[in-house]
């Protein structure tokens, strides 16, 4: 059996909540995602400050002034959904340690011993 100890599957097992997984490659292309007129790329969608597919097929609505489709995100859109993603990344790190009762049974493990919290808590 091969385990998994990615935070998004120790979520669902510890927390039952189901949470994105993106990668690193789809973060950095949100961070660096431009929405200026000349060459905007944004998810893939405009090239060279055209839309791809805008002819009669594609049927994609080109806004005016930004020259991107119409509902993809800004570049300040973009960033905030980023810094979204690790602020979630860090909280469910803290629900995760407060569900296991880390905290808790680390300290009662250090009065038991008689030794420092940090050095029952320190993996070192």
């Amino acid at each position: 059996m091969h385990l998994t100890y990615t935070l998004e599957h120790v979520a669902a097992k510890v927390l039952n909540e189901r949470v994105p997984l993106f990668s690193h490659k789809t973060l950095t292309g949100w961070w660096t995602a431009k929405d200026d007129v000349g060459g905007a790329v944004v998810g893939g969608a405009v090239v060279g400050g055209a839309v791809a597919g805008s002819g009669a097929v594609g049927g994609a609505v080109v806004g005016a002034q930004l020259g991107r489709p119409v509902g993809a995100p800004r570049r300040d859109d973009a960033r905030v959904r980023v810094l979204r993603h690790f602020g979630r990344r860090a909280t469910l790190t803290l629900r995760i340690a407060d569900a296991m009762e880390t905290i808790a049974r680390t300290s009662e493990l250090a009065r038991v011993f008689g030794i420092d919290f940090h050095r029952c808590a320190d993996c070192h």
